[in-house]
């Protein structure tokens, strides 16, 4: 499927655990641009965030699929505007952005203790 330039995907961005800010991202964007205009409505560092997405389809419990590549964002990308494109859904298309890492936990915290 061949993703034209002008489509564009909803993404979600947790602000925090009880509210979310969608942005309006066309989908050729480049892989460096969409982990900082994420990472900065996250209040996160881009540097070592790990992102990830699900769709607003996938359930609570499904695990988020990485965004560590260019490829894994324009697969991500070709999920979305092949969804967007089904002329029977009903439901809006959006990509929910998950951080990968669980803050504050370090695996050695607890060996030191």
């Amino acid at each position: 499927m061949l993703i034209g330039f002008t489509d564009r995907v909803v993404v979600r961005i947790p602000v925090n655990d009880k509210s979310t800010k969608d942005i309006d991202i066309p989908v050729d964007i480049p892989h460096n641009d969409f982990i900082s205009r994420v990472c900065a409505a996250m209040n996160l560092n881009a540097a070592t965030a790990e992102l990830g997405w699900k769709s607003i389809d996938d359930v609570k419990c499904d695990p988020a699929r990485q965004l560590a590549t260019e490829n894994d964002l324009r697969d991500a990308f070709r999920v979305l505007v092949k969804a967007k494109q089904n002329t029977r859904r009903k439901k809006e298309v959006v990509m929910q952005m998950v951080h990968l890492v669980c803050p504050g936990i370090s695996l050695f915290s607890s060996l030191l203790s």
